[in-house]
């Protein structure tokens, strides 16, 4: 239902579908995918901070999810401030997230974070799958 409401234009039934679901007290499941369609609700509506508050239990999946959409929806800036939360949490930045992040330094057109992610790259020793980082 929260993916219909977002395809008809309904961004804020479906921001508040979704926050019936993860407040019901019969234990509805919340998964990715409605996180990641609740997360597109959000971005229609230009209101990125209640999906944060529901990311303390999610995995680097979840918040990698969180930061592509946001650089598909053309969210750089609310995307990098997600990356900040996550290294704020101590969430290890894997291999996904650091491609994204470069996607989001193009976009942006910001020579000094592509800059960033390079040398967290190295520090880090993160091997991007097919590629030999120098």
């Amino acid at each position: 239902m929260i993916s219909g409401y977002i395809q008809n234009n309904f961004p804020f039934k479906a921001v508040n579908l979704f926050l019936e679901a993860v407040e019901a007290e019969d234990d509805v499941t919340t998964d990715d995918l409605i996180f990641v369609s609740a997360l597109m609700a959000t971005s229609q509506l230009q209101y990125l901070e209640f999906p944060n508050s529901y990311m303390h239990e999610r995995d680097i999946v979840s918040w990698s999810t969180t930061v592509s959409t946001l650089v598909q929806n053309e969210l750089d800036n609310e995307a990098l401030m997600i990356v900040y939360k996550m290294k704020k949490l101590w969430i290890a930045i894997d291999d996904i997230t650091i491609t994204i992040l470069l996607v989001a330094a193009s976009n942006l057109r910001d020579r000094e974070i592509g800059k960033q992610t390079h040398a967290y790259l190295l520090k880090h020793n993160i091997q991007l799958k097919g590629w030999r980082v120098t």
